[in-house]
């Protein structure tokens, strides 16, 4: 193949890579199956092409052996796991997430960033809309069923108002058009997240405001915008009963001292091999609940130590350490780097800020967390 023939081959696979990759983002909150089809058939096969044609060239950090150190370990347990056919669709969780956080990883150029951040911002946009005509005609809290349980849901929809407000506060070349619809979506992605009366990643979503105002020094107009967020999102809480009243309820607290001294117990048991992915199990005593059965710790760490042991705990905290470590020398200069830097910081903060109280790092949420990471990951490995 001569030079000339081969720039063309590459360049058509480099489009091709990048409409799957939209394609992806287009999927994630609404079909499993176009999702693992742009992932496995199109992206992963792109990805390991590039690497043999030298084509790429992938800085490796602690961050890359903290996903790589992780499905393995994940392999590893599942030969100790009673119900290894759990255990395999834990590792396919895990194989999913890792595989996205390298494959995203050639895309480099502003323009191809911005495509795939809108591609995101629409789906969830259509996710949203879904989700709340459900709500509301089924007089119930908001789920979306792809994403699966309200708690995944909000977790989901926290990370993407996260990347929408650092995109709206930190990109300069939009459009008063742009931001407008900007300012939309995220306004419906707060009232849905809202809407599914889960807490936990509104935590998150605090420490990223507070990040974001003392991350960036700011002209006015960048307080006026977090200002106006929180006020919208004070409104959504307050109008939205449900919510509001369960904001300082601490019925869940007894059920959660239950299932994390037990998670401790599995850990103790196992402190090597750990249960098993998806393995974990606990009965609550019959006052608490009737008796429910409960198949995660409801902690991150605590899941994680139970299900993988000491060597998944480990690669948890390299996950984390790399992540920080890369956050902290990445020099975002321009609005791109910044909406970049920052909107990984907030999908960080709901997995990991979240983690001490839910079990985060999975499903959707977790694609979102690696995507992000590796968008950050390579403007970084640029600066």
């Amino acid at each position: 193949m001569t030079n000339n023939s081969k720039l063309n081959f590459d360049g058509k696979i480099n489009s091709i890579n990048l409409i799957a990759a939209v394609i992806l983002l287009l999927a994630l909150p609404l079909s499993e199956s176009i999702k693992n089809i742009s992932l496995y058939a199109l992206l992963l096969p792109v990805f390991l092409y590039n690497l043999y044609a030298g084509n790429i060239r992938i800085k490796i950090t602690s961050l890359h052996y903290g996903f790589l150190l992780f499905f393995l370990v994940s392999c590893a347990t599942a030969f100790f796991a009673q119900d290894k056919t759990e255990a395999i669709k834990g590792i396919h969780d895990v194989l999913r997430y890792s595989v996205t956080f390298f494959v995203f990883q050639v895309f480099r150029k502003e323009r191809e960033v911005n495509l795939l951040l809108w591609a995101f911002f629409t789906s969830t946009g259509a996710a949203v809309i879904y989700g709340i005509y459900n709500s509301l005609s089924a007089h119930s809290a908001l789920s979306v069923p792809t994403l699966g349980h309200y708690n995944y849901t909000a977790m989901y929809l926290i990370i993407s108002a996260c990347i929408m407000l650092s995109m709206i506060v930190h990109n300069d070349r939009k459009s008063k058009i742009t931001t407008a619809v900007l300012f939309s979506l995220l306004t419906i992605t707060l009232a849905a997240s809202v809407m599914t009366t889960m807490r936990t990643s509104f935590i998150a979503l605090a420490l990223f405001l507070v990040i974001l105002l003392t991350g960036k020094k700011a002209a006015s107009k960048n307080v006026l915008i977090i200002f106006t967020f929180v006020a919208v999102l004070f409104t959504a809480l307050y109008l939205y009963k449900p919510m509001w009243d369960k904001l300082l309820s601490t019925a869940s607290i007894p059920y959660r001292i239950e299932i994390w001294e037990f998670a401790l117990t599995e850990f103790n048991c196992n402190f090597l091999t750990g249960v098993g992915l998806n393995n974990f199990r606990f009965t609550l005593p019959i006052t608490m609940d009737g008796g429910r059965l409960v198949c995660d710790a409801h902690s991150l760490y605590l899941n994680t130590a139970a299900q993988t042991g000491i060597f998944g705990l480990i690669s948890l905290m390299l996950i984390m350490y790399g992540f920080i470590k890369t956050w902290c020398i990445f020099d975002a200069v321009s609005g791109f780097e910044k909406t970049v830097k920052y909107g990984a910081m907030g999908a960080f903060l709901v997995i990991f800020a979240g983690g001490f109280f839910d079990t985060t790092l999975h499903h959707k949420q977790a694609i979102e967390f690696a995507v992000m990471s590796a968008l950050m990951a390579t403007c970084s490995s640029r600066t």
